[in-house]
């Protein structure tokens, strides 16, 4: 990996900032550089003291970033399927530079009690680094981007559903088998977490507020 971060460096830049959105994950590896170098620890141990530990998130510690090489009791384990109706085991290994990005298991309890946290300013030095966090890049023809679809803005790592005259919804997306939606003005979040590779929950989450609301 080291050689692949070299070529990186030398890589030309793609656009200028602020005049086109495309998804990559180099910027992932690069926080977890800047973490590990501002913190003094690895991204993981700084997730786990900052982030996990405050709220109490025991199963979360637990899994951790190594969830196909451990073995965790009750944990699901995950799956693809076919259209020709076969499941197999998703097997995944993700390298500790990208686990920025990917790999850390967790529940729907925790992963809520961690939400309600961060709304409520225990997670941030200040409070209100949520709205900088949650507010979609404004790109210089005045417009968002995103993966597309409802998925039309990109903040701080998180897609964001920007409607005309209507708030923000914080879209948190994964793997393709789970999604987060958040809807800051109502203080809800609905959580789907599935263990099947193609999912896509994030199709049909959105819906599941008129349950609720």
């Amino acid at each position: 990996l080291v050689a692949s971060w070299d070529e990186v460096k030398e890589l030309p830049i793609v656009f200028n900032p602020n005049e086109d959105f495309q998804y990559n994950q180099t910027n992932y590896v690069l926080i977890g550089k800047l973490i590990n170098k501002l913190s003094g620890v690895s991204f993981q141990e700084f997730i786990q003291e900052k982030q996990l530990k405050p709220i109490l998130a025991l199963r979360t510690i637990e899994a951790g970033f190594g969830h196909y090489q451990s073995v965790i009791p009750h944990s699901a384990r995950g799956y693809t399927y076919f259209v020709n109706g076969s499941l197999t085991h998703a097997y995944e290994e993700f390298p500790l530079e990208f686990r920025t990005a990917a790999g850390m298991s967790t529940t729907a309890s925790e992963l809520a009690h961690w939400y309600i946290a961060l709304q409520n300013g225990m997670l941030l030095k200040n409070p209100e680094s949520l709205s900088t966090l949650w507010t979609p890049a404004i790109l210089k023809d005045g417009k968002t981007r995103g993966f597309g679809g409802p998925l039309n803005g990109y903040a701080i790592g998180t897609p964001i559903m920007v409607k005309p005259n209507e708030p923000n919804i914080i879209a948190t997306i994964g793997g393709g088998r789970s999604a987060a939606l958040t809807y800051p003005e109502k203080h809800i979040t609905i959580i789907v977490l599935t263990n099947l590779q193609g999912a896509f929950p994030e199709r049909f989450i959105n819906d599941m507020l008129k349950w609720i609301d």
